[in-house]
């Protein structure tokens, strides 16, 4: 079963329900299908949006979003994958976003749990700077993701609870962080 990440204001996530479920009026703790704020050029379909990385949720983001931002992870078989052409997701080449609507949760037996693995205190720096790093490596030849996003791009503070996930491409790195970044030799 595929491994995803989705990112929410809520810090108590406990699952996925279809958005018929009772469970669903209580939003801290469940997450249900809706339609999107603020894309008004995508398809206005209710769902969850899902990727495959962490780095490609938060590039998903929406520019207003305020930090914290919750990191949940999931398994979740038959998730639609939006494109450009079909759900007029136009970076969906890049952010890989899958969603999950109410039929594919119905199919993976109505509720699908999700686990807090950690939290994003700060959004739209990280955002950009992710931005700025794929700009930059349009011309090499590393695709990120074939990288493993924990060891080349997250320092994760597992004193923090939930664990913080600071973005090792920062400008500024905590000079507590005595982790090598082991950038491949095309980065910058």
């Amino acid at each position: 079963m595929p491994n995803f990440f989705h990112l929410s204001k809520s810090p108590s996530g406990k699952a996925i329900v279809v958005s018929s479920d009772e469970l669903a009026l209580d939003t801290n703790a469940f997450f249900s299908p809706r339609k999107p704020r603020d894309h008004c050029e995508e398809r206005p379909d209710p769902r969850i949006c899902v990727a495959p990385h962490v780095w490609q949720c938060l590039i998903s983001v929406y520019e207003t979003e305020t930090p914290p931002l919750f990191i949940y992870r999931l398994g979740c078989s038959g998730a639609i994958r939006a494109t450009a052409d079909e759900h007029h997701v136009e970076d969906s080449s890049v952010t890989h976003e899958h969603w999950i609507v109410d039929d594919v949760i119905g199919r993976n037996g109505g509720v699908i749990p999700v686990t807090c693995v950690g939290v994003l205190k700060q959004v739209i720096e990280h955002k950009e700077r992710i931005r700025q790093w794929m700009f930059e490596q349009k011309n090499n030849l590393v695709d990120p993701n074939s990288l493993d996003e924990l060891e080349h791009l997250w320092v994760i503070d597992e004193a923090t609870d939930p664990a913080e996930w600071r973005l090792r491409l920062a400008a500024e790195q905590d000079s507590a962080d005595e982790a090598p970044l082991p950038l491949p030799p095309t980065w910058p």
